[in-house]
């Protein structure tokens, strides 16, 4: 006779552990892509080059776009 019951919660078993496997999983992924640089060497390279500054230049009087109330 063939106990049904431990075959399901060898089942259960098996696929809880394969879900918390994959949640660890990609929680470290997301982890990790927070903490990396969103800039290039190319943008780098450009910030270096203009002291680390970036200067906007808005036209004020072109609505709505950059529009200054």
């Amino acid at each position: 006779m063939v106990n049904y019951n431990l075959f399901r919660e060898k089942k259960f078993l098996i696929v809880s552990m394969t879900v918390v496997v994959v949640i660890l999983f990609v929680s470290l992924f997301i982890l990790s892509q927070k903490n990396a640089d969103p800039l290039t060497k190319e943008e780098k390279a450009w910030l270096t080059a203009h002291d680390g500054k970036i200067r906007l230049a808005p036209t004020p009087h072109w609505a709505p776009i950059e529009f200054f109330d």
